[in-house]
């Protein structure tokens, strides 16, 4: 299976994050009250995969309640105004309910967290989601899809040949 390249993932995160400063609570779906981006071009992926984010955790955690292999989540750290979005993986449920997860990438924006760092969060907190399948593609990963126009043809055709051409699996529809 190719991977990704995560540098540039993991950068494309860290270019998204101060963009994403405030997030009031405004989206509700199966009682969850999300946050959304105020960034009105992210907007429509953010809600795009909350929406399909109970398809995902249907799919995407075992049933110890560990996120398979090739999952990862992204999470909104901090309180407006000083937020930021970080990969979590490997990510799982809590007895208690909602997540904890491993940071996958360095924030730039706020201090104190480390990689490989053990956060706990909750489903309000998630942002998108990406799940790497057999068949090399990346499912999901929402934000980056919308940034293809943004970035150099290279770097969007390069993307584009790893990212599926539906963000969910026709297997979970």
């Amino acid at each position: 299976m190719t991977r990704p390249n995560l540098r540039l993932l993991t950068t494309l995160a860290l270019v998204v994050s101060p963009l994403l400063a405030v997030f009031p609570v405004i989206a509700q779906a199966d009682s969850v009250q999300y946050r959304q981006p105020s960034v009105a071009d992210l907007v429509t992926p953010v809600q795009a995969a909350q929406a399909t984010l109970p398809k995902f955790l249907a799919h995407a955690i075992d049933r110890s309640g560990e996120g398979i292999r090739g999952t990862r989540l992204l999470i909104q750290l901090g309180e407006a105004p000083t937020t930021e979005l970080i990969w979590v993986s490997p990510f799982f449920l809590l007895p208690e309910g909602g997540f904890a997860g491993h940071i996958a990438g360095l924030p730039v924006v706020l201090t104190g967290y480390i990689i490989g760092q053990k956060l706990p969060f909750e489903e309000a907190q998630i942002m998108d989601w990406a799940i790497y399948l057999d068949d090399g593609k990346i499912y999901g990963d929402y934000l980056l899809r919308a940034q293809l126009d943004q970035m150099t043809p290279e770097d969007a055709a390069r993307h584009s040949g790893t990212l599926s051409a539906d963000p969910v699996p026709a297997a979970w529809k």
